[in-house]
């Protein structure tokens, strides 16, 4: 699985192949390919952390679902490559995505163990998913003009939608106080 990931970030780190456009708002459909697979292998990186460090049995099971989903996204996108072409392209926003899993994984590496960091990593992911879901909404979902990318993407945003109401069920007993779990947004 190690290998896996670092396919998935060699991957999503070179954007190998594909021209680089200029960052603007609109992304084209192979950075969009690129931020969603920097977004996952990052979510990866995340799970394996959080599912080797927590005590309690809920978080840890959230920690794998993480893990095992965004893994299956991930193979599914790189399925998408072989079948389209699509190679993942460098970004701006897939740079920041980058950076800011790697931040948040170094974090949950050195909090110590227990409750605050089931907390932490509870909030991070409501905050996270919040974040994702709009940026599949604005971004992504616009970008992508092939049909099984779009379809891909689509089920992507479902899962991330379920990844953000479980964080809120399982966060609410701890105090949890993460803006997106008072109204849900993007569960459209």
């Amino acid at each position: 699985m190690i290998q896996f990931c670092s396919l998935l970030f060699a991957l999503a780190l070179t954007g190998v192949g594909a021209a680089q456009a200029a960052d603007k708002d609109a992304l084209t459909e192979a950075q969009a390919m690129g931020v969603m697979l920097m977004s996952n292998a990052a979510e990866v990186q995340i799970g394996q952390a959080m599912a080797a460090r927590t005590a309690d049995p809920k978080v840890r099971a959230y920690a794998m679902r993480l893990l095992d989903d965004n893994l299956k996204a991930n193979r599914e996108l790189l399925g998408i490559v072989e079948n389209t072409g699509i190679l993942a392209a460098d970004s701006k926003l897939r740079d920041q995505r980058y950076a800011a899993g790697m931040k948040e994984v170094g974090a949950l590496w050195t909090t110590e163990p227990g409750t605050a960091l089931d907390k932490k990593f509870l909030t991070e992911a409501v905050e996270d998913h919040v974040e994702y879901l709009e940026i599949i909404d604005t971004r992504l979902l616009p970008s992508a003009t092939t049909e099984e990318l779009k379809t891909s993407f689509t089920a992507m945003r479902a899962t991330m939608a379920a990844h953000l109401q479980e964080a809120c069920q399982l966060g609410a007993p701890m105090g949890v106080d993460a803006k997106g779990c008072a109204t849900q947004p993007g569960t459209r």
